[in-house]
């Protein structure tokens, strides 16, 4: 990320997000790895236990839709979160320095130059975007409407479906996050009930 020297550094290297599974219900996109600075140093989702989203993610996974994680086993739960459908990326592909996020600008970089081909490739049926304040406009850009806590019908290239915004499941937010994550799966299914029956396309 040469064009943000001085706020992000070390881009996610290969191997670092694990293959997804065949098929996702639900594809997460959270900000980025955490500050490399901080007291986490630039660990993320697939990369620690502790994660702070991924925590309270499962937990919320785990509470209230019966998804049998540990939080405690990597792998284990790994397998176990894709097993269920679902998957996670980073809008922001660089740890930031210093700061809890990388700057708007490189996070919207990042999201035009990956994530939007990033969605066509995995084909969730919905898609939950974890952090209102960074990621409404990089929603909101990609698919080229307003994007918020009620789901949408959206598309992206050759890809359509379900997009939401939720606040990130931490700091008391986990019960925003919830409603978010219900309507979408709620959303999901009503779709795979009116193809199933011959009334949508």
């Amino acid at each position: 990320m040469t064009r943000w020297p001085e706020h992000v550094s070390d881009p996610l290297a290969m191997g670092e997000i694990p293959d997804p599974p065949p098929s996702i219900e639900i594809l997460f996109v959270g900000v980025a790895p955490t500050n490399l600075l901080g007291r986490h140093r630039g660990t993320h989702f697939y990369s620690s236990p502790s994660d702070p989203l991924r925590r309270g993610l499962f937990r919320l996974l785990q509470e209230h839709f019966h998804v049998p994680l540990s939080l405690v086993s990597m792998e284990d739960d790994n397998r176990t979160f894709h097993a269920h459908g679902y998957f996670f990326v980073h809008a922001g592909k660089a740890r930031p320095l210093g700061l809890d996020a990388p700057p708007r600008d490189a996070l919207s970089y990042c999201a035009r130059r990956h994530v939007s081909s990033e969605i066509p490739a995995l084909k969730p049926k919905a898609i939950c975007f974890l952090g209102k304040t960074r990621l409404s406009s990089i929603a909101e850009a990609l698919f080229d409407q307003p994007i918020a806590m009620e789901p949408v019908l959206a598309s992206l290239g050759d890809w359509s479906g379900w997009v939401a915004l939720a606040p990130q499941p931490v700091r008391g937010n986990a019960s925003r996050t919830l409603q978010v994550l219900s309507l979408l799966r709620l959303r999901c299914r009503e779709t795979t009930l009116e193809r199933n029956h011959g009334l949508a396309p």
